[in-house]
């Protein structure tokens, strides 16, 4: 495609002429037909309500019309807030580059800004005069009393009040038709004075036409590009190929007017008989112009939806002047039912009369029968050596007809069928890449074709032409560079080449601040890089990056330090931080254990400036930057969530349940129901924690990094009943496993979630959440129940302490011990004193057993307890006391050993819970072998 790049021919070559200044990134091929209207705000105030104004201005994008000859045209207008006066000079080449019309808009509340405004709409006029042909000026004045609408400069004076333009009058040089409004005025007649402009546009264009069509063969004049001017100095323009030079320029400028006229099947046959003639001239350049104007035409009948995409997207937001055309561009590619092949023969009227304004107009206008048939000896190639005179002066140019074409709404048979719709668009650029002038126009091609390709469905095709605008040398400013890679970038979006697209906005963001710029714009440079997340494969939830584990590590860190460098020129410390933490979460395994050091040294110098915090930032343009948390920084190895100390772990009462009746049995099993149950309660911790009680889980934790790691403000994460944590503090020396207690109290009753815990480390205050924890086997979450405070009580005996005591079954809960040593027949009394500790929970129960292996019977005889009195002093309010009396007889034989030492050792002192009184013999030979104790139980009331 780009074989012919750097070739020119002699006339194109030469000459320094300036080229076209930019290209027209929006521009399509639809856009051929459309008649260019500069829609523009003029003075200093824009105030909202010129939205209005300016957004009916463009509603008003294509009106219907009937001809001389009564047949209806749709012609098309398009509204540009800019254009280059050199792109009029274009004008002879292709008609659709000229400004035909001017609309002003603005707003006054004085006469001198009145004439302010007046005077830069008359300047505007002067500026683009060469080409306009209506122009029209729309002011808004300031509001009085209640008045109605007020029409234009000359019309009636309306019954609700005075007229806005009998206040104020404009200047005697101002000549433009003028329209006013009141501020608050709905503007209700301001579509149809714009249809009305519209329609003068057209009639003015069909006098164009018409005055083109019947110039005689013999006088036509040389159509120029405005760098071609000084290469035909001098030439010998009766020259036969002169002559079929000019002819065949004439004709194809015809096309144009005709097509923007609204006669698509007279454009059509006219660019097809210029094309003939001037590729028998070797004239590459307009040859090029003819191949485009072809597609032009042809995709105006074959895919007349791309004119709805357009309308839609254009009255969805107003666009200011310098406003990128990206906001109003799909961001998914759409796929169009006119990939299938498009042919003559079985296209039908329902293909393009499927919406009205679209529909394909035929004429029969007096123009198309009066044109001359100079075409039959321009396109007779080589009938002699010399050169042939027209038969007769009067001839004039004419149009072939189309041999077979019925005009019952058919598609005209000489139309380009889809595919190749794209071969002649090829040749254009090749045609267009001979001349270094043209490279403007050979870049609009470009991107002309990779739409209609998009329309089409032809991927492979859009990225050929979105290829050869990068060998395009084309002189542009860095601005207009890098609104070429976001143009580019939007159509590979649209086609589904999402990593094509991410490289050219990284370019375009790049350009916007690379080194030697005036004044670098580095918050469009942190939007493009943002924006180009998709292409990496990245987006900006962390958790959805670690999850989904796809695309190219090395590419996407360096995308992210980017940002970051973007973000801090920015002076968005906060946005620094958060993509560091981002950074360090997600590609984590990703980097070397050096890389993995420096980055957390450089996250710890950027929260210096600006902490990190576990909360959603949201940029000025409504962006959601979601939250980042180093869940693996330290490591956890491991978490266990710890039972209350033995000796206050609630025991629920056991009461017997009353007989309800026979004993139903039945073999059916609700399996589907068990497994619910178990999978509910999966993560269902076993045993409960008390409400206001001390409670602990335990976490290993181990430092990946090669220095120090300080974590403060360490907390367990919980959720449902209320829970006070306590913070915790520690420095992890590298790569050693720490055990760190994490510690809390339950505030409410009910179900405690635990889900993990918090840090405050490098800076950053992360939520660690065990879901989050790749490569380990924790569950998303502990259960814990939450029972009801249960009082709290200190034990105390009259007996001296002791640090023996028994080795009964349940010794792990004694935390007091007393020993008593009595002779057989002795008797003694021990008084056990029972303080309510709790603040504000009373005492209701107490409850005493007897842990011994004697019979029952001797039992009841050694140890008497009376429970009535207990029971008559219950219950014990808070800070109050019980005393119990234990009478205590020694019921003996003599034939008991001496007891082990091992009894005598390995007591355990205590506060409270549960006191034992441990009674033995002090005869070799009597005894027994046991040694009976008394325990108090404090147990918890269901």
């Amino acid at each position: 495609m780009r074989a012919a790049v750097g070739l020119m021919l002699s006339h194109g070559a030469g000459g320094m002429e300036p080229a076209m200044s930019r290209p027209d990134y929006e521009q399509s091929a639809l856009h051929h037909s459309c008649l260019l209207v500069l829609l523009r705000g003029v003075g200093p105030s824009r105030a909202r309500v010129l939205q209005r104004a300016f957004e009916k201005v463009r509603r008003v994008n294509h009106i219907r019309v009937n001809d001389s000859s009564g047949h209806p045209r749709f012609i098309w207008i398009r509204f540009v807030h800019d254009h280059p006066v050199e792109h009029n000079d274009w004008g002879d080449f292709q008609t659709h580059r000229r400004l035909l019309g001017l609309i002003t808009i603005g707003k006054f509340d004085s006469q001198t800004e009145l004439n302010e405004l007046c005077r830069q709409h008359e300047s505007l006029k002067v500026r683009y005069g060469s080409t306009l042909y209506e122009s029209r000026a729309i002011f808004f004045g300031p509001d009085e009393q209640p008045l109605e609408t007020i029409g234009e400069v000359m019309g009636p004076p309306t019954a609700g009040g005075r007229r806005l333009q009998d206040e104020f009058t404009t200047p005697s040089n101002f000549k433009a038709q003028a329209f006013f409004y009141r501020e608050q005025d709905s503007c209700a007649d301001l579509e149809a004075r714009i249809g009305d402009f519209a329609s003068a546009l057209f009639w003015v264009l069909e006098s164009r036409r018409l005055e083109r069509s019947r110039e005689k063969a013999d006088k036509v004049s040389l159509l120029l590009a405005p760098f071609e001017k000084r290469d035909f100095v001098g030439l010998d323009m009766e020259s036969r190929n002169n002559r079929k030079r000019c002819v065949g320029r004439v004709m194809k400028n015809l096309a144009d007017l005709s097509l923007q006229a609204g006669l698509v099947d007279d454009a059509l046959s006219l660019y097809h008989n210029a094309n003939e003639t001037l590729r028998s001239v070797g004239d590459s350049l307009w040859v090029g112009a003819t191949e485009e104007g072809l597609c032009a035409a042809s995709a105006m009948l074959l895919y007349p939806q791309m004119r709805e995409t357009e309308t839609l997207h254009r009255n969805s937001s107003l666009q200011e002047a310098g406003t990128s055309p990206l906001k109003n561009t799909p961001d998914k590619w759409r796929a169009s039912d006119a990939t299938k092949k498009v042919s003559a023969s079985d296209a039908t009227a329902n293909n393009v009369d499927s919406c009205q304004p679209q529909q394909r107009v035929t004429s029969n206008s007096s123009s198309c029968s009066s044109v001359s048939s100079l075409v039959t000896t321009a396109t007779n190639s080589s009938a002699s050596d010399t050169p042939t005179t027209s038969s007769s002066s009067t001839s004039t140019i004419s149009v072939t007809p189309v041999p077979g074409h019925q005009r019952n709404g058919d598609l005209p048979g000489n139309i380009l069928k889809a595919e190749e719709i794209t071969n002649y668009y090829r040749k254009a650029i090749i045609n267009y890449s001979k001349y270094r002038h043209a490279a403007t126009i050979e870049t609009e091609a470009a991107l002309k074709a990779s739409r209609i390709c998009i329309e089409q469905n032809r991927p492979l095709d859009v990225a050929m032409f979105l290829q050869n605008i990068l060998y395009i040398n084309l002189s542009m400013s860095e601005a207009e560079r890098v609104k070429r890679f976001e143009v580019i970038t939007d159509l590979y979006q649209q086609i589904g080449y999402q990593r094509k697209a991410a490289f050219f906005q990284r370019l375009a963001a790049l350009k916007h601040v690379q080194q030697g710029s005036q004044a670098p714009d580095w918050n469009q440079s942190y939007r493009l890089m943002l924006g180009s997340f998709t292409g990496y494969r990245l987006c900006l939830d962390p958790l959805e990056v670690i999850e989904n584990a796809a695309g190219w590590p090395a590419l996407q860190i360096d995308l992210v330090q980017t940002l970051i460098t973007a973000a801090r020129r920015l002076g968005h410390s906060a946005l620094a931080t958060r993509h560091m933490t981002f950074l360090l979460q997600t590609q984590w395994d990703n980097m070397s254990p050096t890389e993995q050091s420096e980055m957390a040294v450089q996250l710890q110098n950027l929260s210096a400036q600006c902490e990190g915090s576990p909360v959603p930032l949201v940029l000025d343009n409504g962006t959601v930057i979601p939250p980042a948390n180093l869940t693996d920084l330290p490591y956890c190895l491991d978490l266990q969530v710890k039972d209350l100390p033995a000796h206050l772990r609630p025991q629920r009462i056991k009461v017997a349940k009353a007989d309800s009746g026979p004993f139903l049995f039945t073999p059916i099993h609700f399996n589907s129901v068990d497994r619910r149950d178990q999978k509910k309660d999966k993560n269902k911790i076993a045993f409960q924690w008390v409400q206001n009680d001390l409670s602990e889980v335990t976490v290993r934790l181990r430092n990946p990094l090669p220095f120090e790691l300080a974590v403060t403000d360490m907390r367990l994460l919980t959720n449902g009943v209320v829970f006070e944590s306590l913070p915790q503090s520690l420095v992890l020396q590298p790569h050693v496993p720490t055990y760190v207690a994490l510690h809390g109290t339950p505030i409410e009753t009910g179900q405690l979630d635990l889900q993990g815990y918090s840090t405050h480390t490098l800076g950053v205050k992360s939520n660690c959440r065990l879901k989050h924890m790749r490569g380990r086997s924790f569950p998303p979450n502990y259960v814990v129940d939450v029972i009801p405070a249960l009082p709290r009580i200190s034990v105390k005996t009259s007996l001296p302490q002791t640090a023996t005591f028994s080795n009964m079954n349940s010794a792990d809960i004694v935390v007091t011990s007393a020993s008593l040593t009595l002779y057989n027949g002795e008797s003694s009394s021990c008084t056990i004193t029972i303080t309510n500790e709790s603040a504000t929970l009373p005492l209701e129960h107490i409850e005493f057993s007897i842990n011994s292996n004697v019979e029952q019977e001797l039992q009841q005889k050694i140890f008497r307890i009376d429970e009535e009195a207990i029971k008559a002093n219950l219950p014990v309010p808070p800070q109050g006391t019980i005393e119990i009396i234990v009478d205590v007889y020694a019921e003996a034989d003599f034939v008991c050993p001496q007891p082990p030492a091992s009894l005598h050792s390995g007591a355990a002192p205590g506060d409270y819970g549960v006191a034992s009184l441990t009674h033995y013999s002090s005869v070799s030979t009597s005894g027994h072998a046991s040694l009976p104790s008394i325990a108090v139980h404090l147990r918890w009331l269901p």
